[in-house]
């Protein structure tokens, strides 16, 4: 072989490497979270709405295409009334609009107000954190309920449906389609918590994996489809079930057992390209873990 070519074709092969070892240890984020992290952040500013407080609320972020979401965040179950409806536009990397169902009303008066914000929802935390129950303030909230006529919280707001399941696709095939081996994507889903959510090298080097096998062997002798692999916004996923926990701290009555950023990370990974499509944070001390 012609030296001059063998000498190209060995610098080709050194490049080659240089560049999948970089793309090894890269995590691409998608457009959909950072969109998320940005609402979250919002929501902090104008609200008070931390990561903690967002304990008792369900999130979407909708696409809407040239580069615009809509991120929504809505009381879960019965409580959808007396939490409301936060949604916050993001464009283009800005978040441009920012509202609260409950906007102007008046959230003073503890959990005799109608409307329940931060202070509130703090105040539930720690009650269920002393009690280890919600139904003391389960019935305050049905209270306020009935004195609004509210019956029906599928009609409060225009929310779209949860789009963590999977579709008719099923578990099954989603694996299949998977490129990515289930050890990078823990991998994958553990770098994307450190950069999406700005742990500190402490805290990423505590993330651990608290995915549990699935796969059962049912009565019939069949194995049950694994329940990590969904269909998510249209791609195809795997969920790794990511856990921080540094909190040592002794109980203190009257005062929240709560180490920032310590809880549960569900983060969608996409089994084809290894993106990570959106990441889900729960504190875990509200009852809604």
């Amino acid at each position: 072989m012609n030296k001059m070519i063998r000498t190209g074709l060995l610098i080709l092969l050194a490049v080659s490497m240089l560049l999948t070892t970089a793309t090894a240890g890269e995590v691409i984020i998608s457009e959909r979270e950072k969109a998320s992290r940005l609402a979250d952040k919002a929501m902090e500013e104008k609200y008070g709405i931390t990561l903690l407080t967002q304990e008792y609320f369900n999130r979407n972020t909708a696409d809407e295409g040239n580069g615009r979401f809509v991120v929504q965040y809505w009381g879960i179950e019965d409580w959808g009334f007396v939490l409301g409806n936060y949604k916050v536009v993001v464009d283009n990397g800005k978040v441009t609009e920012i509202t609260w169902s409950h906007d102007g009303e008046d959230t003073s008066g503890g959990m005799n107000a109608d409307a329940w914000g931060n202070e509130q929802i703090l105040e539930m935390l720690l009650m269920n954190q002393e009690s280890g129950e919600t139904s003391q303030f389960d019935e305050k909230i049905q209270e306020i309920n009935r004195k609004h006529g509210i019956t029906d919280f599928s009609e409060l707001f225009e929310v779209p449906e949860d789009e963590r399941i999977w579709d008719e696709i099923g578990y099954k095939n989603v694996r299949e389609q998977a490129a990515v081996s289930v050890e990078e994507m823990t991998r994958i889903a553990m770098e994307g918590i450190r950069v999406s959510f700005e742990l500190t090298d402490e805290q990423a080097a505590n993330l651990v994996d608290a995915n549990t096998p699935i796969e059962e062997a049912r009565e019939d002798g069949e194995e049950d489809e694994d329940t990590e692999y969904y269909m998510f916004h249209g791609a195809p996923c795997y969920m790794a079930n990511i856990m921080l926990a540094e909190n040592d701290q002794a109980k203190i009555p009257g005062q929240l057992r709560y180490k920032e950023k310590d809880g549960y990370y569900w983060v969608y990974i996409n089994v084809v390209t290894g993106v990570v499509e959106e990441i889900f944070y729960i504190a875990g001390i509200g009852g809604n873990g």
